[in-house]
């Protein structure tokens, strides 16, 4: 996601990984980062009755969003001018599908959301695994070069693994916020020309799962998170 240049629209095919993340029962989405609407456009495609408002900072982004979204709110979130936008508990879900890797401090947006959230609603977020083996091959080839998009993506303030992202995203007393948080590894193994035979493909997507659940911080390409808010009566 590029969030520095307003020329630069964010569009992809979306993530279906994120999507998968989302509990069923969810019927009132803020997606924060909402780029082009991609990731909305995967969600209405399986639930047409969810309600989805989406923040982007960029005009353009927004403007092809507000075709998909059902409330797109142009807003640069780092300056907090989004507090008067929305409503205690207006939401049961939030997302930050790729986005919290380009903000200066990500845990403080996190927590300024959060009374937006309705108690035992959902936070879902994902962000890219630096540690990821092909990634881990360039450092090892001493190669660190930023580029357009990606893992290295030249926007990127920070940068998270598996077994850190919790620890930097939910520090101190944001995390007494959630009652409960599941980590959850997106990728593959490195399989390399025998994806390509096409009677192979079920066993590498169960190699792939395998190699996730066992090695998440080697072979997982992004980390997604799954918190759900604690209730005041708890």
């Amino acid at each position: 996601m590029a969030l520095n240049s307003q020329k630069q629209l964010y569009s992809n095919a979306g993530n279906s990984f994120v999507v998968k993340l989302i509990p069923r029962g969810v019927s009132n989405i803020l997606d924060i980062g909402c780029g082009c609407g991609d990731t909305a456009t995967l969600i209405k495609q399986k639930r047409r009755d969810v309600w989805i408002e989406g923040i982007t900072f960029n005009p353009a982004e927004g403007k092809i969003a507000r075709e998909i979204v059902d409330r797109i709110h142009i807003i640069d979130i780092e300056e907090r001018r989004f507090l008067e936008c929305f409503e205690a508990n207006q939401f049961d879900c939030l997302l930050f599908s790729h986005v919290l890797e380009h903000l200066r401090e990500p845990s403080r947006i996190i927590e300024a959301f959060l009374p937006f959230l309705k108690p035992e609603g959902f936070l879902i977020a994902a962000v890219p695994n630096v540690l990821e083996w092909r990634t881990r091959s360039r450092f090892l080839l001493g190669k660190w070069n930023y580029e357009d998009f990606g893992v290295l993506d030249r926007t990127h303030l920070r940068f998270y693994t598996f077994n850190s992202v919790l620890d930097e995203l939910f520090r101190g007393p944001i995390r007494d916020a959630f009652d409960s948080f599941k980590i959850i590894g997106d990728g593959a193994a490195p399989l390399f020309g025998l994806r390509r035979i096409h009677a192979f493909g079920g066993v590498a997507r169960q190699i792939d799962r395998l190699a996730v659940r066992l090695f998440p911080n080697l072979f997982a390409q992004q980390v997604g998170i799954v918190a759900v808010k604690r209730s005041p009566a708890r």
